[in-house]
């Protein structure tokens, strides 16, 4: 997991190509004036989605198995859970059918980010994480990086 400014995150390329795609796509948008909705990068291999979503006590752990998240704050007030995927029981058997996504309701309270407008979290499919937390609503983008 990485946590860091949107100015940074030209830092992080060379990771993986698609990730550079994404990077790339960041930093040469205001995200926050597209709608709602999803929005290709390239394909299957890079997408970001933007939402508005309510926050509260969300309890349960998601992991991917192809996907990296970017999860970045265009407005303050949303927090995010991570924990080492590897740490956590009780996943959801994984089911690409089904989407990316396997889910737990693992108790363990992980550590916590508070991500402030203008800030990103990395998570790769090793990091579980438990995005929503908070009050009221936010307005986000999540950049999908197919990395496996």
């Amino acid at each position: 997991m990485i946590l860091d400014s949107v100015t940074h995150i030209g830092r992080y390329r060379g990771i993986h190509p698609n990730l550079d795609l994404a990077i790339d796509y960041v930093m040469g948008r205001d995200l926050d004036a597209l709608p709602d909705g999803r929005h290709d990068i390239a394909g299957d291999a890079a997408y970001v989605v933007i939402s508005s979503p309510a926050l509260g006590d969300n309890p349960l752990w998601e992991k991917h198995q192809l996907y990296a998240d970017i999860q970045i704050a265009l407005r303050d007030g949303e927090s995010i859970a991570w924990a080492d995927a590897d740490s956590l029981s009780g996943f959801s058997p994984y089911d690409e059918a089904k989407g990316d996504i396997q889910k737990s309701h693992d108790a363990a309270p992980g550590v916590v980010c508070a991500l402030q407008k203008g800030q990103f979290g990395l998570y790769f499919p090793q990091d579980a994480h438990r995005p929503g937390l908070g009050q009221g609503t936010t307005r986000k983008a999540v950049v999908k990086v197919k990395v496996c």
